[in-house]
């Protein structure tokens, strides 16, 4: 893994997008055009990618969502939402929701940069997602009405290949899908969050492209 200084100059690079993204997409996904998504009714929305130091190399910071009425229930997420009234840039979003969801503050968090967007059919989502790091040394505070567990998912873990498998998941009430995933043991990475670190993988680590074929 790189330095931080490397991960920064890494991120000013031409993003690999939709190439990179899709290769961690679940079969059958919508491709919805991101120039047609506000037309269509999509919402704007925006997460933080936080990366942080610990002893053994930079972990991201992932969370289990509650198990709640919704498309996105159980699943693990990076923290954010939707725009709020008054906010226009996704940094604000990603981070005030980091601060609800996971009670850090603003000053531990290091904006560097910006992955491509995607959307989120099954939510009509568009999200943009944010990178940054933090220096928060206390432990996180997570709100139990959205947060069941946090997750700290060393990046060289993400890296193996070994640890991308075909799962199969719950989606939504009583669908079920078979996709590409993250597997962290006792739960998976899948879907747009799966998208969003296969892309920061393309970007970081060109030479471990992740091929699920």
């Amino acid at each position: 893994m790189q330095t931080w200084e490397e991960i920064v100059e890494r991120l000013k690079n031409t993003l690999p997008g939709a190439s990179a993204q899709w290769k961690m997409a679940p079969v059958g996904r919508v491709k919805v055009p991101l120039e047609d998504s506000i037309l269509e009714g999509y919402r704007e929305s925006a997460v933080l990618v936080p990366f942080i130091k610990r002893e053994n190399g930079w972990h991201l910071v992932l969370t289990l969502r509650s198990t709640y009425e919704g498309v996105h229930s159980a699943q693990v997420s990076f923290p954010g939402g939707k725009f709020e009234k008054g906010e226009v840039h996704p940094e604000q979003v990603a981070i005030r929701e980091a601060g609800e969801e996971l009670g850090i503050h603003p000053q531990e968090i290091e904006i560097v940069g910006r992955l491509s967007p995607l959307t989120i059919p099954v939510s009509r989502m568009r999200v943009q997602p944010v990178v940054a790091k933090l220096s928060r040394s206390i432990p996180f505070v997570p709100d139990p009405r959205e947060i069941s567990e946090v997750l700290e998912v060393p990046f060289h873990f993400l890296a193996d290949r070994s640890n991308v498998k075909t799962v199969e998941v719950k989606a939504g009430k009583d669908q079920k899908m078979v996709v590409p995933a993250f597997d962290l043991g006792g739960s998976v990475i899948w879907g747009a969050t799966a998208m969003m670190i296969s892309e920061l993988l393309a970007l970081l680590h060109p030479e471990l492209m992740i091929d699920v074929s």
